[in-house]
């Protein structure tokens, strides 16, 4: 039996062997010590959401306990997106009459730019 391509044991990757599985984990990540088919990252880095209500766009920490404002006095937000490498934060704005446009500032809200009307 497969148990690799029958369901998903493993929280990243899976290698099928005889009457068994082992789970791998890609770089940057381990196995978790209490969950052998899970991963999790080396990284001290806090894991966080990124969030918009139409006028204001938040970062919050997984655990609610960091709530932070990035952006606000928008119109209507109808999309963000985060380049996680260059630490861009994308959003589009449809409330103009004549269509949406995409707009991008850094994550620390600095640099704010209309990419495209």
């Amino acid at each position: 039996m497969d148990e690799c391509s029958s369901g998903f044991p493993c929280s990243q990757q899976c290698v099928n062997t005889y009457g068994t599985y082992k789970c791998l984990c890609t770089e940057g990540y381990e196995i978790q010590p209490d969950n052998p088919n899970g991963c999790k990252s080396l990284s001290d880095e806090e894991p966080f959401l990124i969030l918009a209500d139409h006028h204001e766009i938040r970062k919050i920490s997984t655990d609610g306990s960091n709530y932070t404002l990035l952006k606000q006095g928008l119109n209507n937000v109808i999309a963000i997106d985060l380049d996680y490498r260059e630490e861009f934060l994308y959003w589009i704005d449809s409330s103009r009459p004549n269509g949406s446009r995409i707009n991008r500032m850094y994550l620390n809200g600095s640099d704010i730019k209309v990419t495209r009307n």
